[in-house]
C-alpha cells in the first residue's frame, strides 16, 4: 500500500475499503485502498490513493453512494470519488468551521470516528466533540450541528472517539468518560439521552 500503514477498514459485499496512513504524527498521508475479496484467499487490490498534501493519516473510512469519506485527523475529512473502483480520485476535503470548539483540550481536534445515516455524517471529532455534517453534496460538506456532553467533567478532554447510529440514537465512545447516548432526531439540535 505504498508504505502506508492500514488503520481501519469497511466492507461492502465483496469489496474491502482500507483507511491508510499512520495517524500518530509520522507524516504519512491519508489514503485509501480498495480490494476485491471475492476470493478471500487471494484478495485483489483494485486501486490505492494517497492524499499527499496532507500529513496526518486516516483513522477511519466510511463509504456512501460512490464516495469514500476518510477521517484525516486534524486535517478533517477527505472525500474521494470511488465510482470507478480502479481509479480513486480526490473530490473534496472538509475541516469543520471551528476546529477549536469547545476549546477544552490542549491539542487539536481530530477526525477519529464517523458513521453515516441518510445524508448526515456524524463525526467523532475527538477534542472537537460531536459534529453533524450534511453530505448531500459531497463537494460541499456543511456542518449543521455540534454537541458536547452538558455534564462533561471539568479538566477532562472531550475525546469523542467513535460513533454508531441506531434509528434516532447516536452512541459515542469517549476517552475517560465512557459512553454517551445522544438524540439525533434533529441533527441541528442534538441532545443527550
Amino acid at each position: 500500500f505504498g508504505g502506508l500503514k492500514v488503520m481501519n477498514l469497511e466492507q461492502y459485499d465483496d469489496l474491502l475499503y482500507l483507511a491508510l496512513g499512520d495517524f500518530n504524527g509520522t507524516g504519512q498521508s491519508p489514503g485509501l485502498a480498495i480490494l476485491d475479496v471475492t476470493d478471500p484467499s487471494e484478495p485483489l487490490i483494485l486501486d490505492t490513493y494517497a492524499h499527499a498534501p496532507f500529513t496526518h493519516g486516516s483513522a477511519i473510512v466510511k463509504v456512501h453512494e460512490g464516495y469514500a469519506y476518510l477521517g484525516a485527523m486534524e486535517e478533517g475529512i477527505v472525500v474521494l470519488d470511488i465510482n470507478d473502483l480502479e481509479n480513486i480520485a480526490f473530490h473534496s476535503s472538509f475541516l469543520p468551521p471551528d476546529p477549536t470548539w469547545p476549546n477544552i483540550a490542549n491539542y487539536p481536534a481530530n477526525a477519529r470516528g464517523m458513521t453515516i445515516s441518510g445524508d448526515m455524517l456524524y463525526l467523532a471529532f475527538d477534542a472537537g466533540a460531536l459534529r453533524a455534517i450534511n453530505i448531500s453534496d459531497p463537494g460541499a460538506l456543511t456542518e449543521v450541528g455540534r454537541h458536547l456532553n452538558p455534564s462533561h467533567p471539568i479538566l477532562t478532554n472531550p475525546a469523542y472517539n467513535n460513533v454508531l447510529v441506531l434509528n434516532d440514537r447516536l452512541y459515542a465512545t469517549i476517552d475517560y468518560c465512557g459512553m454517551e447516548i445522544v438524540d439525533i432526531s434533529d441533527p441541528e439540535n442534538m441532545t443527550q439521552v
